[in-house]
């Protein structure tokens, strides 16, 4: 039995979903003798869209805490034990002694890490510095350090960094790891760019096309580009994204104008208290002209991998910023036009061929129609690529699964 625990996965989010499926079913074939555990942050809501899982808290998420704690008071007597050992006595957080005053579910998930063989630090990307990564960094070093346990960063896109003070510590938890298997070549050059020697990094790609087999519709040659998917997102780490609502409301606009019937979909939506597109959608939506609004249609609720690929299928093409609604767009056999809200959008779809069919949402709103345009001109030549490019991307992950 070869146990295998993977870290940081979001699975409520749609694209992490796919994510999370892929390597599950990739894991389920090359481990045929294995149990897999997905730690996150947020079990209890994630169980109740995902009965199947076996699901635990992240460790960042119960490392000191008690996310479940019944008794909060007999809880804070028991960590300021345990910062009083580590204060007065130099006893380790880590050490046995210490650990028999931590929360239930830290001792559980102390207890998963240690009787594993594998760590996978799930696919997608958030070491870059656009969030923060210290919590999930010292993870790593205390999977790495005290558990000597192997991990490996999983088809993950990472950067960019410009905190040069954070260079040292990034470039230590890349070296630690067994393999750092990246999906995009941008990321890579972000790794050569914080002075890391990338001897255990390969580039495949996005691991979402390993959903092929299973997943993908046969693509309708015959198809006429009438309906599309648009899909639009708050980006708010940078300023330019401000002007995001205006070129959204004004492609839509665009697009109405010359006849196609739009619907608003994302991977994520419907889930309360978490991230949902459906909400910018409307504030699209509030800026068309009134006599426009209504022939908008606008999804809210979540739906399941099976249904969102389904739901992609009958629409005729995709135009939106979210990657993973591209992805699942070509897997459900329609053309996709991406914005890119990171740059390794731009990454990925220059690794499938398809550059010309993905620009950075920072062009000026002239670029955005005329990318638009471009997609529209070319959909009958985009329809006949499609196949071959998805089960070309399908082939090359396989080998992900390999460096594990």
């Amino acid at each position: 039995m070869t146990r295998i625990v993977i870290i940081n996965a979001v699975p409520i989010n749609g694209g992490d979903e796919a994510l999370l499926k892929a390597t599950l079913l990739g894991l389920k074939k090359y481990f045929e003798n294995s149990s897999i555990l997905v730690l996150c942050d947020n079990p209890k809501l994630y169980k109740k869209f995902f009965p199947d899982l076996e699901l635990d808290w992240d460790w960042e998420y119960t490392y000191l805490k008690s996310p479940n704690a019944k008794d909060y008071f007999t809880f804070k007597v028991k960590k300021r034990v345990r910062h009083l050992l580590n204060k007065f006595f130099k006893v380790s957080y880590f050490s046995t002694l210490s650990r028999m005053f931590a929360s239930k579910s830290e001792k559980r998930v102390y207890r998963h890490l240690l009787q594993c063989d594998k760590v996978i630090v799930s696919a997608g990307g958030y070491f870059h510095d656009f969030y923060g990564y210290k919590k999930r960094v010292d993870t790593l070093d205390f999977i790495h350090s005290h558990l000597k346990k192997p991990y490996y960063i999983f088809s993950q896109s990472v950067g960019p960094f410009w905190k040069i003070e954070n260079f040292a510590m990034l470039n230590h938890v890349f070296n630690n790891a067994k393999q750092v298997i990246l999906r995009e070549s941008y990321s890579l050059g972000h790794l050569k760019a914080i002075g890391y020697h990338c001897n255990n990094v390969v580039v495949a790609n996005d691991i979402a096309f390993y959903l092929y087999k299973e997943y993908a519709k046969k693509v309708d040659l015959n198809k006429k580009l009438k309906s599309i998917a648009v899909n639009f997102r708050v980006w708010k780490y940078e300023d330019k994204s401000k002007e995001n609502l205006k070129k959204a409301s004004s492609l839509c606009e665009k697009l109405l104008n010359e006849g196609f019937q739009l619907t608003f979909i994302s991977t994520c939506q419907g889930v309360e208290d978490y991230m949902d597109d459906s909400k910018y959608a409307e504030k699209v939506v509030d800026l068309l002209p009134a006599e426009m609004k209504q022939t908008c249609v606008v999804l809210k609720e979540k739906f399941s991998l099976d249904e969102l690929i389904v739901t992609l299928s009958k629409q005729d093409g995709y135009i939106g910023m979210r990657l993973h609604g591209a992805i699942l767009s070509l897997l459900a056999g329609i053309p996709a036009l991406n914005i890119a809200y990171e740059d390794k959008s731009l990454g990925i779809f220059k690794s499938l061929g398809l550059d010309d069919y993905c620009f950075s949402y920072k062009e000026e709103l002239d670029v955005w129609n005329t990318k638009v345009d471009y997609f529209i001109d070319d959909y009958n030549n985009y329809l006949k690529k499609i196949d071959n490019i998805i089960f070309e991307a399908s082939q090359q992950v396989e080998h992900n699964f390999k460096y594990l």
